[in-house]
């Protein structure tokens, strides 16, 4: 229809998309790849990704973020904005071994210290290079949720 196209597609590229969990992004992506909405996911121009900290990380069998393979198949992506959180960018300073050893010592403060991550292994964990195949993407903003306790527990930084 005339009105789809000339309509309802320009409307979709002045919306942002706010996404908040992988069940969204698969719903939104089988919406997009429907055949009654045809080239839907070409109009979608800014994507908010507000639970991107719920992604546990890439790590055995999970090769890719969903979130962000999502980003991959929007050819005019222009703005992009990932929520973090700070106990996603730390690990703990101790093996588990070690906590368990220290917690039944008595010495519970010590055993919740936490390490930051260096840059690259947030990269990695998060598979934020993906963000690099969006040709189109303008502005990228990256919004990260301080936790006064993550912060406490944290020696070696500040995330």
């Amino acid at each position: 229809p005339q009105g789809y196209r000339t309509k309802t597609l320009p409307f979709v590229a002045t919306l942002t998309f706010k996404i908040t969990c992988v069940p969204d992004v698969n719903h939104l992506r089988k919406i997009i790849e429907s055949p009654y909405l045809p080239e839907l996911f070409a109009a979608i121009t800014k994507v908010q990704f507000t639970g991107f900290h719920w992604f546990s990380g890439i790590a055995h069998n999970r090769t890719s973020n969903p979130n962000l393979l999502l980003c991959n198949i929007l050819p005019h992506l222009q703005e992009l904005t990932i929520n973090f959180h700070t106990a996603g960018m730390t690990i703990s300073a101790w093996s588990e071994r070690d906590r368990i050893r220290m917690e039944n010592e008595g010495n519970l403060r010590r055993s919740k210290q936490l390490k930051v991550l260096r840059m690259a292994d947030v990269v990695r964990k998060y598979d934020l290079n993906r963000i690099f195949r969006c040709r189109n993407i303008s502005l990228v903003r990256l919004i990260c949720w301080d936790s006064a306790i993550v912060r406490y527990h944290s020696q070696n930084g500040d995330p």
